[in-house]
């Protein structure tokens, strides 16, 4: 909990500053772009709910 109350304030403190948000990690930006895309298809009736949410959550086991 300390570490990231550490963490939060050390975001805090360069955003009073000014400076420029830290970019993600392309990890994070695969699975944002895979989610999306289910939820695109979820959407569009390619999947079903229940596929929707097995597909979902193989995407983020996969890119933890």
């Amino acid at each position: 909990m300390k570490h990231e109350e550490r963490c939060i304030l050390r975001v805090i403190h360069a955003a009073d500053r000014g400076d420029a948000p830290s970019t993600r990690k392309r990890r994070c930006r695969r699975l944002q772009q895979r989610v999306a895309l289910l939820k695109v298809e979820y959407v569009a009736g390619k999947r079903s709910l229940g596929s929707y949410w097995r597909a979902g959550a193989q995407a983020v086991n996969e890119f933890t």
